[in-house]
């Protein structure tokens, strides 16, 4: 058996998916010889999130290939973040890294968080850089919405900023060990006490990732209100201002 399946990975890849069908090919080919430059053993944990297409199928075909890529399959549709926080408690990389599989994060930018973290930092931050290749409604709603977070949080969460990023081990290691049942998972690894530093890039308007921008960008706007309830129901476990609301009209009535 290769060295590489029976160590301890030293970098853990955790891609949730939902009906990606169409991108899983081009994402594997995009993230493993990237994989296998920076380092023999890791692994890439799948999370197939209830989809309806042939997702499984094609992951089953993956794991046949490269026993590397490691599958959790769910029941039934459970929402990005409960993917992403079970694809994180099974990972057991020395640095984990949370990634869209539909590749609106750029797999080159693993090159540059890898060696941030390398030379000692805990988390590394993928930034955008600007958000010109955004449409005007995509562009304003994030502007909006991380206004909006930071004035009713103690958390601060730098803007332009997502679950794309690298985590070492012991960051890993407490965010699981959190008690939240419904997690707002990136303001909480910002809320563990570890040096980070971001990592900066531009989404290039090449073709590819025009046309996987635009279909992301329709089924991010049929689920506008969906998403805003996942973000802000379990903000409230990170924010005093939104609990104390009630508390104050309490005492005025």
């Amino acid at each position: 058996m290769p060295e590489s399946l029976t160590t301890m990975p030293e970098l853990s890849l955790v891609a949730p998916m939902y009906n990606e069908s169409e991108v899983i090919d081009a994402f594997f080919n995009a993230v493993i010889p990237i994989l296998n430059d920076l380092a023999p053993a890791w692994e890439i944990v799948c999370v197939n999130d209830g989809s309806r297409d042939d997702t499984l199928e094609k992951l089953r075909g993956w794991h046949t290939r490269e026993p590397r890529i490691k599958i959790l399959n769910f029941s039934r549709n459970f929402g990005k973040e409960a993917g992403t926080t079970a694809g994180i408690d099974y990972t057991t990389g020395k640095a984990v890294i949370p990634i869209d599989a539909d590749l609106q994060d750029p797999p080159e930018l693993i090159r540059a968080m890898v060696e941030k973290w390398r030379e000692g930092y805990k988390v590394v931050l993928a930034t955008r850089s600007d958000r010109r290749e955004d449409d005007w409604f995509k562009r304003h709603s994030a502007l909006t919405f991380y206004r909006l977070i930071s004035a009713m949080s103690e958390v601060s969460i730098p803007q332009n900023t997502g679950d794309y990023r690298l985590m070492d081990r012991q960051v890993v290691e407490a965010l699981k060990r959190l008690p939240e049942r419904t997690r707002r998972t990136r303001g909480q690894r910002l809320h563990r006490a570890h040096a980070h530093v971001p990592a900066r890039f531009q989404i290039p308007g090449i073709p590819r990732l025009d046309r996987l921008l635009r279909r992301w960008r329709t089924r991010q706007r049929r689920r506008l209100l969906r998403l805003w309830r996942r973000l802000t129901r379990p903000q409230v476990t990170q924010a005093g201002q939104p609990l104390g609301v009630p508390a104050l009209r309490g005492r005025l009535l």
